[in-house]
């Protein structure tokens, strides 16, 4: 029992340091996106540089989420909580809720990683079906990423909005694959294409559902994001 509680608190130890490590650096994940996106952009368009049809969506893909962090962490790093609140052993985002928000941080890559592997640039001369897809999947990679950004950074600065956000964000990111594979539905794609770009959908409803299916109960029912995010003592004494 003794070796079970020292490992507890050694665990324990380590996520409170990696929680403060974030709250620290915060400023710094906006940067960590414009390399990594930058950099996987950039071995995507491989020479294509000189057409801006080709770079352009990529740009916005690199740039739009990291100032989209950036201003969430200023908007939601200004509250205060009462101090029975802020007194309570619950409060703050660690425990599960630091393993949340981590799973948020690898939704954001994730979605990146897949955008950037799924679809070869669009260009000047590529046909019709590649600009209208590449068109959906830069705008749904670019929405996601900066809607899961913003419930991270909701989530990190215990705003009240939290919950909201990342509902919205889910509910979101499940009506863009929808709509995407109603409207591939009408169009005259290639068989192999179709059937990629159909794999690719399900694998993003899949990724979103399984989230769900994990974190929704987690945020409804935890005493911690109670606690932390709406400000409700339950009567049992937490």
């Amino acid at each position: 029992m003794d070796r079970t509680a020292a490992l507890s608190q050694q665990l324990q130890q380590r996520a409170d340091a990696l929680l403060g490590l974030l709250e620290r650096r915060a400023s710094l994940l906006p940067l960590a996106w414009l390399v990594v996106a930058g950099l996987g952009s950039a071995m995507r368009l491989s020479g294509q540089f000189a057409d801006p049809l080709a770079w352009l969506p990529y740009a916005v893909f690199t740039v739009l989420p990291a100032g989209v962090l950036t201003a969430a962490l200023a908007i939601f790093g200004g509250r205060i909580a009462p101090p029975v609140i802020a007194r309570h052993p619950l409060y703050g985002a660690g425990g599960l809720m630091l393993s949340l928000l981590l799973a948020l941080v690898a939704a954001v890559l994730l979605r990146g990683i897949s955008f950037l592997a799924a679809i070869p640039p669009a260009g000047a001369e590529s046909s019709p079906w590649l600009d209208t897809l590449h068109a959906w999947l830069t705008a749904d990679a670019t929405i996601a990423c900066s809607l899961y950004s913003v419930a991270f950074a909701a989530g990190l600065r215990r705003s009240a909005h939290f919950p909201a956000l990342l509902a919205s964000a889910w509910a979101i990111d499940l009506a863009m694959q929808l709509i995407m594979a109603n409207a591939a539905g009408g169009m005259m794609l290639p068989a192999a294409v179709a059937l990629a770009f159909q794999a690719l959908l399900r694998g993003n409803l899949t990724r979103v559902l399984v989230s769900i299916g994990i974190w929704l109960p987690y945020v409804l029912l935890s005493e911690r994001v109670a606690v932390t995010y709406r400000h409700e003592l339950r009567e049992n004494g937490a």
